[in-house]
């Protein structure tokens, strides 16, 4: 499962929970969450805790591909569902803000 660090933090972000919530809502200790959200290789070597948020989010109708986030809306019909598409970039390939 390739997951991102910031496509976890965009899907907590997107439902507006805290780390607390999440970590209730899942089962796992706020620190996990942390440490999830913002260490990837920590977030790629820990699968079940992982597929414990991940199936969470998917619950929210959050999915996480292809680096990005879609979110369907809640319509009947899968097929004509509204997606909101988020594709997001690590941190570390961001280009420097310059200040003006």
């Amino acid at each position: 499962m390739m997951v991102t660090s910031a496509q976890l933090r965009a899907a907590r972000a997107y439902l507006g929970w805290t780390m607390e919530k999440a970590a209730m809502a899942c089962g796992l200790h706020r620190r996990t969450i942390i440490r999830l959200e913002n260490d990837e290789r920590y977030a790629q070597g820990q699968p079940p805790s992982l597929k414990k948020l991940v199936a969470l989010y998917g619950k929210r109708r959050i999915t996480l591909e292809n680096r990005g986030l879609a979110v369907a809306g809640r319509v009947a019909k899968p097929a004509s569902a509204p997606t909101l598409n988020m594709h997001l970039e690590p941190k570390s390939t961001r280009s420097p803000r310059i200040p003006r």
